[in-house]
């Protein structure tokens, strides 16, 4: 793994690297073994973009009353790319325990104390409250299923970032 260059302003790395001469944005430490959302793949780097241009529309003081849920949160990624933008209230879950636990320890990696990633499965979730942002970056046939329980989820005005969804599925998702 050599890290990678996630949205322009975020870099991914394993906490011995450095990241690339002349970068001057975010950093984000992690150990990519053992969960999906090591920054190289495409449907990990929308959400990120998705993301970041969402969070950037607010003002830092804004970004503080946001409300996000990482749905399939892998190695905590997106979540950890929303707690450096500001976004202080931040729910995330994984339907694995493995990749509950490694986005626990790409947390701490980050210096973020406050979140507690959680095993759920999206089939048998219950939305308690809604959301400004919710992030799924999951497979194609799980957001199907699913799109109406995680619109359910947000708030009015809120937004769904998903993506997972392979070209191979563009048209049965349309």
């Amino acid at each position: 793994y050599k890290g990678a260059l996630l949205t322009e302003n975020f870099f991914v790395k394993t906490p011995d690297m450095l990241p690339p001469e002349g970068f001057h944005g975010f950093v984000i430490n992690l150990d990519p073994v053992g969960s999906f959302g090591d920054g190289c793949h495409a449907t990990t780097k929308l959400c990120a973009l998705i993301l970041e241009d969402l969070i950037i529309r607010y003002s830092p003081e804004e970004r503080k009353t946001l409300s996000m849920l990482d749905i399939g949160t892998g190695s905590g990624i997106l979540a950890i790319e929303a707690a450096i933008l500001g976004i202080e209230d931040i729910e995330l879950f994984d339907c694995y325990r493995i990749p509950v636990v490694k986005a626990q320890e790409n947390l701490r990696l980050n210096g973020i104390e406050k979140f507690t990633p959680f095993q759920d499965d999206l089939y048998t979730f219950n939305f308690k409250r809604e959301y400004n942002i919710i992030t799924a970056n999951l497979l194609t046939s799980v957001i199907e299923d699913n799109l109406e329980k995680m619109g359910s989820g947000l708030c009015p005005g809120g937004y769904l970032i998903i993506s997972g969804i392979g070209t191979m599925w563009t048209a049965e998702i349309k």
